[in-house]
């Protein structure tokens, strides 16, 4: 028991310098930080109207594409349906054997 107690004691006592090192430097470090500081650029009104014009015209481009790509792809996607349709109604002609099905009255019931 009392060797747990001991080892206790040593343990903590060889971790209390490691905290206080921690907390200091922490503190050190706050002490020698810069300040942030932001750089301000003064423009005439002139470059300002272009540089919103450029943004503006980029941004209706942007969205004038990612428009352009929905439409491409519903339009591709509709063809590829439209030709696999006609060449699988070409392949198996179900409209003339369902009119030969009617006109027999063989129908399944």
């Amino acid at each position: 028991m009392k060797s747990a107690i001991l080892v206790g004691l040593l343990m903590s006592a060889s971790l209390l310098p490691n905290v206080y090192a921690a907390s200091t430097d922490a503190t050190f470090i706050n002490a020698t930080a810069e300040m942030e500081t932001i750089t301000i650029t003064y423009r005439s009104p002139f470059d300002y109207a272009l540089h919103q014009y450029t943004v503006e015209l980029l941004n209706q481009f942007r969205m004038e594409i990612d428009s352009s790509i929905s439409y491409q792809a519903r339009r591709s996607s509709q063809a590829m349906y439209e030709a696999f349709s006609a060449a699988h109604i070409a392949e198996n002609d179900f409209s003339e054997m369902a009119l030969l099905a009617k006109a027999n009255n063989t129908a399944p019931k």
